[in-house]
């Protein structure tokens, strides 16, 4: 297993009522996409969000 299967289907459970939620496998694990656009994924059991400007810089060090 490249990806924790649990993790994605409870990812699956919380996107269930967004038609516009797609997942498409990469990088050698799972990716999830809104519009064509990663917006966050898994690699073996770790989550990837991604998170806009105003908030990448907010919380380092």
């Amino acid at each position: 297993m490249a990806y924790d299967e649990a993790l994605a289907d409870r990812i699956r459970g919380a996107l269930v009522a967004r038609p516009d939620v797609t997942e498409k496998k990469m990088f050698g694990g799972l990716a999830f996409l809104l519009n064509g656009k990663m917006f966050c994924g898994i690699a073996k059991d770790d989550l990837m969000v991604r998170v806009g400007p105003d908030y990448h810089e907010r919380d380092k060090g």
